[in-house]
């Protein structure tokens, strides 16, 4: 489930996220997100960036900070490696890099 699907930022409308293009991606196969595997055991938040984003085209947002949070409810099963997580799924927050940058100040 991806919610929600299509996200707009509240201070520039002309920022839309289309999370469609996230649909049926598999996070635990992807060798370009490794990452992902090592949040499902994690106890908190893990943040993975800045990347591109599977779901940006042509969004506007370049890069990203994703922080992931593993929902972990009885009566769920994620196998990651080979171990069997009482695991649903993940919160995501994205956080645009550029913005963020700019917020800051931080001079790459």
């Amino acid at each position: 489930m991806i919610h929600p699907l299509i996200n707009r930022d509240e201070n520039d409308a002309s920022l839309i996220l289309d999370n469609s293009g996230a649909i049926g991606h598999d996070l635990l196969n992807d060798p370009n997100q490794e990452i992902v595997r090592e949040t499902v055991p994690a106890s908190g938040f893990v943040i993975d960036g800045p990347l591109a984003l599977v779901q940006s085209n042509g969004t506007g947002v370049e890069d990203a900070l994703i922080a992931r949070l593993a929902i972990h409810m009885a009566n769920n099963s994620l196998i990651v490696d080979e171990v069997d997580y009482e695991c649903w799924g993940f919160a995501v927050i994205i956080i645009d890099w550029g913005k963020l940058k700019k917020k800051i100040r931080l001079i790459h």
